[in-house]
């Protein structure tokens, strides 16, 4: 059962201590908590339906309290905040790759999956081949970096032609990013986390 804790909690510094707000306690604090050298408080949530619902229901609070307007609260998905986080590190000089969009980094995985000879064979693969296999691929990627497995790792454990091949075709991904100062999306987590800690 969640503990109740009032705002003033959000700042303890308890180690292995789980802080758990009612959703009237959350929006009390969104509603209270003025912008400061800190910034703007925010919520993530795990993905967008959770952002949206959580706006409308802050909205839905707003109304129940009979008020014509309010300031709306920073309410951002993960991915929206990992990349909000990744270009402050590019505003600030710390970091100059980009940061690849779904979009690019598909578009990327059909470039490589196109260019990578399959076990050694003359012809590249060919165009409706890439297409179809360029998500997948993509969302093999991201499983890996959620799982925090390296590419190294997977390259030597690789057992079976398809998992040979998608390890090929991560090499090469891999290569393309760092020549062309790109960043896939998955990984961005992985390197802010890394950045931080150092």
């Amino acid at each position: 059962m969640p503990r109740d804790t009032g705002p003033d909690d959000l700042n303890a510094s308890q180690p292995n201590t789980e802080k758990h707000l009612t959703e009237n306690q959350l929006f009390s604090f969104l509603e209270g908590a003025a912008p400061s050298n800190a910034g703007v408080p925010m919520v993530v949530t795990s993905n967008p339906r959770a952002a949206r619902t959580l706006r409308d229901r802050y909205s839905a609070w707003q109304r129940a309290k009979n008020k014509l307007g309010w300031r709306t609260p920073r309410i951002l998905t993960w991915d929206a905040w990992l990349a909000e986080m990744w270009d402050e590190q590019v505003i600030a000089g710390t970091e100059t790759r980009a940061r690849l969009t779904q979009a690019q980094e598909q578009t990327l995985w059909q470039q490589v999956i196109r260019a990578v000879r399959d076990g050694g064979a003359e012809a590249a693969q060919p165009a409706a081949f890439a297409d179809s296999f360029a998500e997948l691929a993509q969302t093999a990627y991201e499983m890996l970096e959620d799982y925090c497995i390296p590419p190294a790792e997977l390259s030597r454990n690789a057992m079976g032609k398809d998992a040979q091949t998608f390890a090929i075709w991560l090499r090469a991904f891999h290569k393309q990013c760092d020549r062309r100062g790109f960043v896939p999306g998955g990984a961005v987590a992985r390197l802010l986390k890394d950045r931080f800690e150092t």
